[in-house]
């Protein structure tokens, strides 16, 4: 039995070339030394594989002999990107193998917002040559998103699959979280103001800045917030609001806090009962004159010393007065004068002062 040629299909033809050159050499020394092309099946398959006998062939295939793509990253994690932007990776792939790499086609399935840029196709890589792109990852919507890239080749391996993943986000991805998130001011006085802290954080994985606040009521403001204010992630700032009810009843507002957070505008709800005054007032009493006398006038001043002004305008005859307007909280001075029967009135007594109770 003679085995008359064994073809193996895609051979290179220089190596094929190189190999028959070899093979005819081997044949030739084994004629030499009286072999005969006719041997047992085993050992004549071997030399007409090796193109002894006139047959044609081609070395087998393996992995020094066919191309091999290599790629810098088998996934690819954009993480957070703001929506109306994008986010690029490169992608390097590399040629392995012996013989040339053809890429030939690249197409991203399954996602939305990824693409290719930089890779023009088909395109053949030398062994040990490498070409780049980039993929780049625009998203439309604030949602994850995931894809594949498949890159085909005439690799054994192709296609060659690339996972690629990325999460849509606000602009900014601060999120500003207020504490507390409402207020609660309770029975506030009128003339009185009663002050609460709120803290400011920034609980969000990128900077926030802080650019405006609103109130509407008059009974409610806020100091120590000076604007803008920018926050780190983790960051956090304190700032006053404050009760003044202008009126006695229920008041409430909403105070709201304009920023590039995501969950712009945050709201603080503000609430607080404005009470009437209780109402004040100071009695003064002394001693009687052991003269002839019409009666008395009381003076009252808002500072120690004067200027005074007349709480009555006609003489009393009692040895004591009752203040009735007197304010919460406030100071007042008083002196006492008294009027002879023919009109004549004498100086000052001595002052007495007095603190009313807020409120």
């Amino acid at each position: 039995m003679t085995v008359r040629a064994v073809h193996s299909g895609g051979e290179d033809p220089e190596l094929s070339a190189a190999f028959m050159k070899t093979s005819m050499a081997a044949c030739l020394l084994l004629r030499s030394k009286g072999f005969s092309p006719r041997l047992p099946l085993l050992l004549s398959a071997a030399l007409l594989m090796a193109g002894c006998g006139g047959g044609t062939s081609a070395p087998q295939g393996g992995s020094s002999g066919v191309p091999q793509i290599n790629v810098n990253a088998v996934s690819v994690a954009f993480g957070n990107v703001s929506v109306g932007s994008s986010g690029s990776q490169t992608i390097v792939i590399t040629n392995t193998g012996s013989r040339s790499l053809t890429l030939s086609q690249a197409d991203v399935s399954g996602g939305f917002g990824f693409s290719t840029r930089g890779l023009t196709l088909p395109l053949t890589l030398a062994p040990g040559q490498s070409t780049s792109f980039s993929v780049i990852f625009t998203p439309q919507i604030f949602a994850s998103d995931s894809g594949i890239l498949s890159v085909a080749s005439n690799a054994v391996t192709s296609p060659t699959l690339i996972s690629l993943s990325g999460t849509g986000v606000q602009r900014s991805s601060g999120v500003l979280t207020v504490d507390p998130s409402s207020v609660a001011f309770g029975g506030v006085s009128l003339g009185v103001h009663s002050t609460r802290t709120v803290t400011l954080t920034n609980t969000g994985v990128l900077d926030l800045t802080i650019s405006q606040n609103n109130l509407t009521s008059t009974a409610f403001s806020v100091s120590g917030l000076s604007l803008p204010l920018s926050l780190a992630p983790g960051r956090s700032a304190s700032f006053a609001v404050q009760f003044a009810p202008n009126g006695a009843g229920l008041a409430s507002d909403i105070l709201s806090l304009a920023s590039d957070a995501a969950n712009s505008p945050t709201s603080v709800v503000l609430g607080g009962n404005g009470l009437a005054a209780p109402p004040h007032s100071v009695t003064v009493s002394w001693d009687a004159s052991n003269q002839a006398i019409s009666g008395y006038l009381v003076y009252r001043a808002n500072v120690s010393g004067g200027p005074y002004t007349p709480l009555t305008t006609a003489p009393v005859a009692a040895a004591s007065f009752t203040d009735s307007t007197a304010a919460g909280g406030q100071t007042y001075s008083y002196v006492v004068t008294a009027i002879t029967d023919t009109q004549i009135e004498s100086l000052f007594s001595n002052k007495i002062s007095v603190t009313v109770p807020s409120p």
